[in-house]
């Protein structure tokens, strides 16, 4: 289910409107979300605003390490996520949900607890081991971050780090450091 996000009419180029006195634009572009109150109150009013909708989207992602160690899991898990929520411009209060998986090799830490390392508290999270899969990737760790948007699912940026770039050859990709990134823009094309 989608949630509305509304912008009044009378919205200040500064990213405020004319009925809360001003509020930032978030990082998605979006103007300050109503409460339920807010919006209730305002009913009579929404003939004249205009309401963007925000749908859970996937942000994919996958890290390779060298070893088995809590500190290099938890390491690598670290930079992928904030690579992630970087290259997307996520707040930890956008995020619906976190799912991680580790190939079978990997048992010395949970991939989550370097989010709870990154202070994302209030994030649900899930940790699962990955489907063992002949010729697959030894010593990978996958996230699938799920994240209230309103950007369209082209717009977002998966990252691919390390040994992990192979994962999706089929992706038109650009450099970034040491990932692949992919990312669509309005017109169709990548960049």
């Amino acid at each position: 289910m989608a949630r509305a996000v509304v912008q009044s009419k009378g919205e200040s180029p500064a990213g405020g409107d004319c009925l809360s006195g001003g509020a930032p634009q978030c990082s998605v572009g979006v103007r300050r979300r109503r409460t339920e109150a807010e919006l209730q109150r305002g009913r009579g009013n929404l003939a004249w605003c205009r309401v963007k909708s925000v749908h859970i989207r996937g942000i994919r992602g996958a890290t390779s390490v060298e070893s088995n160690t809590g500190q290099a899991i938890l390491a690598a898990t670290r930079e992928l996520l904030a690579r992630m929520a970087s290259d997307n411009n996520v707040e930890p209060d956008e995020l619906a949900a976190v799912l991680f998986t580790c190939t079978s090799d990997l048992t010395a830490a949970f991939p989550a607890e370097a989010a709870r390392q990154l202070s994302w508290h209030s994030v649900p999270l899930m940790s699962a081991t990955e489907m063992a899969v002949p010729e697959g990737l030894p010593m990978c760790i996958r996230v699938l971050m799920l994240w209230n948007s309103a950007r369209s699912q082209e717009e977002v940026v998966h990252v691919y780090l390390n040994r992990a770039e192979s994962l999706r050859p089929d992706l038109k990709t650009r450099q970034r450091g040491n990932a692949v990134t992919r990312s669509r823009g309005h017109d169709g094309t990548y960049r």
